[in-house]
């Protein structure tokens, strides 16, 4: 089973470095204050000459629209090079305007120097099936909904299809199907093995479309389950969950 990596210290300051140097894409998750996580785009810009801090684009975008990042508030990064992801958790210590070569001054937000990076391996977000002849039962519901909003806030019973540490497919049957447009924010819910304990998990539907089989099949992306460090916890429940589907498998094969 894959984990994900720490980098040691000379090696962190040496992949941020180059972030910056090159401008990677990123991308920063926060909390609204409805709850749940959000995922903007941004980009490594430079660094603040008098602290240290990293230096990021703020995110375009209408105004009303526009996430308001305010000193002190945690935020999550993600970016990739080559062919891994890269993640850590730090905090924004204010906003400033960056100024780029050509003489423009680009609205940005200062980051304190994370304390940690991590990188994430390709493989992690394999997605794993159940093995053949497994059920497992998934609750989903409607981030944010009222309870007594039937249809929107009740939950939803389907069974899991297949899982990563990037998301969660699930089966429907034709009468729970919700009609959410892509991008609703939802939580699901799983218990894994008799008496496990129960994993609860953020995300944004991805798709909702009809199968062969008369069901419908709803996709689910996980949101915070990487560069949330609280949530460290639970992205090792996935990934252990993974492993054993995987073993199970193995060793079916072996036998067969």
């Amino acid at each position: 089973m894959s984990k994900p990596i720490e980098l040691s210290g000379s090696r962190q300051e040496e992949l941020l470095r180059e972030a910056v140097s090159r401008q990677m894409p990123l991308c920063l998750s926060y909390r609204p204050r409805d709850g749940g996580w959000m995922n903007v785009d941004s980009m490594f810009l430079g660094f603040d000459r008098s602290s240290g801090d990293l230096v990021v684009a703020a995110p375009a975008g209408p105004e009303h629209l526009a996430p308001e990042f305010v000193e002190g508030q945690s935020v999550g990064v993600a970016f990739r090079r080559a062919h891994r992801k890269c993640v850590f958790e730090t905090s924004v210590t204010g906003r400033c305007f960056f100024a780029e070569d050509r003489g423009d001054d680009v609205p940005a937000i200062r980051l304190l120097w994370p304390t940690s990076v991590f990188e994430l391996q390709r493989r992690l977000y394999y997605r794993t099936p159940l093995p053949p002849g497994m059920e497992l039962p998934v609750e989903v519901w409607r981030w944010g909904a009222d309870p007594e909003d039937s249809g929107f806030g009740q939950p939803l019973r389907g069974t899991m299809v297949d899982i990563s540490a990037g998301g969660v497919s699930l089966a429907l049957r034709e009468q729970e199907n919700p009609h959410w447009c892509n991008d609703t924010p939802v939580g699901c819910a799983f218990t894994a093995g008799l008496g496990g304990e129960r994993i609860e998990l953020y995300g944004h539907t991805r798709y909702l479309r009809p199968a062969r089989d008369g069901q419908f099949r709803l996709g689910i992306q996980f949101l915070g389950l990487e560069t949330d460090g609280d949530s460290r916890g639970l992205l090792e429940q996935v990934l252990k969950l993974t492993g054993e589907f995987q073993n199970v498998e193995m060793n079916r094969l072996a036998k067969a």
